[in-house]
Formats: C-alpha cells, sequence, structure tokens
C-alpha cells in the first residue's frame, strides 16, 4: 500500500491524521476544555469529527467548538464559514486561554490513566507501515505538544531522529520554515513531507523537499498535491 523508505531521502512525517488517529482524544479534550457548555450530545460529535481537519496548532480547537455551538443554535450558518471567521481575525485571548487549558488538561489525562489515554491515540495504516518499516531518516514534525507526542510514538515502538513539536513550529514561523532548517543541517540533500493539511504543505518553498498530501487524514484535498 505505501512505498518503501528510501535511504538517501530525509522523510518529514506530521503526527495527528497521519501516523495517530487522534480525534477521539481531540475531541474527549475539547469538551473537558471547553467549560460551562454543554457539550457531549451526538449531533455535535458528529461535526467535531467531521470538521476536525480545519483545526491546525491547539488554539484553533476553540474555534471549531464555538463554530458548532453558533451554527447549532442558529440552524443558518456553517461550520467551516463561521470557523474561517473567526480564524481571518487575531487570535483572541481566549483561543489562547482555552489552548493552555488544553494541553493541561491533556496532561491531566496522561496522568489520571496513561495507558487509556494511549489507548485514544491508535495508529493509522501508514503508521503500522512506519512501525514495520523502521526507518532510521525520519523525523516528525507536528503542532502536538512535544511531550505527549514523544509518549505516543514511544509506546508504538517508533523511534524518529527527532521530534519538532508545536513550540519548534512557532519559533520557526512555519513547518516549511523549520523543515528548510532541518534539511540544511541534514546530510541528506532531499526530502519527503507528508501532512494531511494543505496549510502546512503550503508554507514549502524548497525544491528539494517533495510534498504529499496524506489523503487518509484530517483535511481535505486540493489539487496541488500528490496523495501519498
Amino acid at each position: 500500500m505505501f512505498p518503501d523508505f528510501k535511504p538517501d531521502i530525509l522523510y518529514a512525517l506530521d503526527l495527528d491524521g497521519v501516523l495517530i488517529d487522534s480525534i477521539e482524544e481531540c475531541y474527549q479534550i475539547c469538551v473537558i476544555t471547553f467549560q460551562g457548555e454543554d457539550f457531549c450530545n451526538k449531533e455535535e460529535k458528529e461535526l467535531f469529527y467531521k470538521y476536525r481537519g480545519l483545526v491546525q496548532p491547539a488554539h484553533e480547537f476553540y474555534y471549531l467548538m464555538l463554530s458548532i455551538k453558533v451554527c447549532l443554535k442558529k440552524h443558518a450558518c456553517k461550520v467551516d464559514q463561521l470557523f474561517a471567521g473567526y480564524k481571518k481575525n487575531a487570535r483572541t485571548v481566549e483561543a489562547d486561554h482555552f489552548e493552555k487549558q488544553f494541553f493541561q488538561n491533556r496532561r491531566r489525562l496522561q496522568e489520571k490513566d496513561l495507558k487509556n489515554w494511549r489507548a485514544l491515540n491508535p495508529l493509522t495504516a501508514f503508521g503500522k507501515h512506519v512501525q514495520k518499516e523502521k526507518p532510521k531518516n525520519m523525523v516528525i514534525i507536528t503542532t502536538k505538544n512535544t511531550d505527549s507526542a514523544k509518549a505516543i510514538i514511544e509506546y508504538h515502538k517508533i523511534y524518529p531522529r527527532k521530534i519538532y513539536g508545536n513550540d519548534h513550529v512557532k519559533d520557526a514561523g512555519s513547518k516549511g520554515k523549520l523543515l528548510n532548517a532541518i534539511l540544511e543541517k541534514s546530510p541528506l540533500k532531499r526530502m519527503i513531507f507528508i501532512d494531511d493539511a494543505t496549510e502546512h504543505l503550503n508554507t514549502v518553498d524548497n525544491k528539494n523537499i517533495r510534498c504529499y498530501f496524506a489523503g487518509w487524514g484530517y483535511g481535505e484535498k486540493n489539487n496541488d498535491y500528490i496523495s501519498y
């Protein structure tokens, strides 16, 4: 199903949606974090699953939760349109607070029952392929917090050269800029980047980095990228 890894190429892989299916974990944490709101019925969960691919950094989960809530109240609007409107404006204090609480609540779930939390992050079919192949020339680049990414990857016995988490992406300014810095320091001259968000793929402008869209992930395909 998936091609073999080549030794002369550095592979940069996204985590959520690409290597692991974390949608249920994200949903449960978002419900806990969206305090003071009744957010646990079937319709709300279905909309979360449908539109989870809109979210990149964790603060955007706040926009998704708010969009779903408003959409269900008004009945005459669309979640993706509301989300785009919230995202277009300046990042809000509420979104920053939500992101902070989101990571804290994830940590509490880990501390309360690490085994159950890990079970909420199963491997995708591609993740199982990576687990089996054990590529040595691979890094993970994710907007998930680094500690959580490490805990999941170690649990699944996947061993990348390095994991670049949310703070690394923020400091670099984008995944594309971070990938440039990684490749510049690597003895390998070419890179393949696999992500399920065209928003991240669009940040790449290096001819030595070939981008592939993970069609099995959360995002929606456009015609700019080849599906891996």
